[in-house]
């Protein structure tokens, strides 16, 4: 039983034929397991992020970039493990421009990117 939050880059490659995607785990900060009936307080964590391609490549149309920080959260018992991810933008360039052409779109269900979020930077499934 543990906590963690990850940051996952999504790419996908567009061909005439076909698009192919995947998903690499490029940060992630753990936390102890949370005792039943209390409570956990993320309070001054930092996330070290690497170097990065860009979100959203200007003037390229095969390839797409995402990425998704993901809070996970495995609780004690029967319960089910909480994945809560929300969309952040990385650039290089102040943030209003890329807004405009590339408006905020709704946070990923977790269906959408389920088979991904259990998987580490080497492919292996986390337990």
């Amino acid at each position: 039983d543990k906590s963690f939050v990850s940051l996952l880059m999504i790419t996908t490659f567009h061909a005439t034929t076909s698009t192919t995607s995947s998903c690499k785990e490029v940060a992630r900060i753990t936390r102890p397991g949370i005792a039943g009936h209390s409570e956990d307080v993320w309070e001054g964590e930092q996330l070290i992020i690497p170097p990065l391609p860009p979100s959203y490549l200007v003037g390229c149309k095969i390839i797409d970039i995402k990425y998704i920080v993901q809070l996970h959260v495995d609780p004690s018992g029967l319960s089910r493990m909480l994945r809560v991810p929300l969309e952040i933008i990385i650039g290089t360039i102040p943030l209003a421009s890329v807004v405009q052409h590339n408006p905020p779109s709704p946070p990923p269900s977790t269906l959408e990117y389920g088979n991904w979020a259990g998987t580490s930077a080497s492919g292996i499934n986390n337990p």
